[in-house]
């Protein structure tokens, strides 16, 4: 098995490791959660939304059905694609939205094309890398802002922000990657000064 194939492999068990949702009862899901977090987002906040090419529209529909502005779309380029029997995926769609559509960016030195190497997967099969998500938490927050992701996984949204100085809640239904998420949270970044 190459690469790509043996990473997948030991999450078939999973029973949302694919996104296997129809769409009704995705766009419901969606539809609470973007309810839910346009409520506890502060004024002036943003969401950044994980979709696949085939959900996109539905997606950009539900956030806006609960009142969020969406602002743009921005592509995570993945470097490698995937598995496929055609044009094989090597990228991911965000979805940038605004809780009320005027806030002021933190970093405007940012494209909408954000290159970055998939994670490994060792603990997640949707892992993000914390690279990616550290750029996009700086560009929208300032230190000592809050950051939440209702769906934390094994917590790279989290361990970004804390390597930023931002705090961060999480939320997760499967236990073992709250556990894995705060074994990450309990690693600590060593950062060096030099001193004259």
């Amino acid at each position: 098995m190459r690469g790509a194939m043996q990473r997948g492999a030991q999450w078939q068990a999973e029973w949302f490791s694919h996104d296997n949702m129809a769409t009704h009862g995705f766009l419901f899901l969606m539809r609470l959660v973007g309810i839910d977090m346009l409520r506890v987002t502060s004024a002036g906040g943003s969401g950044h939304f994980f979709i696949d090419w085939r959900m996109y529209p539905n997606l950009y529909g539900a956030l806006e059905s609960c009142g969020w502005v969406v602002k743009n779309l921005l592509v995570w380029d993945k470097v490698h694609f995937g598995m496929g029997s055609n044009y094989r995926n090597q990228h991911e769609l965000i979805i940038y939205a605004e809780k009320s559509g005027d806030r002021e960016f933190s970093d405007r030195g940012i494209g909408n094309v954000l290159r970055s190497r998939r994670a490994d997967a060792n603990w997640h099969p949707t892992e993000k890398p914390t690279d990616l998500i550290e750029r996009m938490i700086g560009a929208v927050t300032v230190r000592e802002g809050t950051v939440c992701d209702p769906f934390m996984g094994s917590g790279t949204t989290l361990r970004a922000a804390k390597d930023l100085g931002r705090k961060a809640i999480g939320i997760e239904i499967e236990e073992k990657y709250c556990e894995i998420a705060a074994r990450r949270m309990s690693q600590e970044v060593l950062r060096f000064e030099a001193v004259a």
